[in-house]
């Protein structure tokens, strides 16, 4: 079994939640304020290395109409 972890990516902040074992349940982590210097992959691989992470989701921002916006093109 192999945990989960889920990005909600922001430019100011970066929101994490990582499952259990089992895919059943996921738990928030602590929300990531973004610094000016911080490579937020190298954040991603520790977090990743820390915790067994087998597979890696990042959020899609959709616009309010269902399309893609600034955001999700970023």
């Amino acid at each position: 079994m192999s945990r989960v972890l889920a990005i909600d990516y922001g430019k100011r902040r970066v929101g994490l939640a990582l499952s259990d074992p089992s895919r059943t349940l996921a738990a928030g982590l602590p929300t990531l304020q973004r610094r000016p210097g911080e490579k937020l992959a190298e954040v991603v691989a520790r977090l990743v290395e820390e915790n067994e992470v087998a597979e890696v989701l990042v959020g899609l921002p959709l616009d309010m109409d269902g399309s893609t916006g600034a955001r999700a093109q970023e």
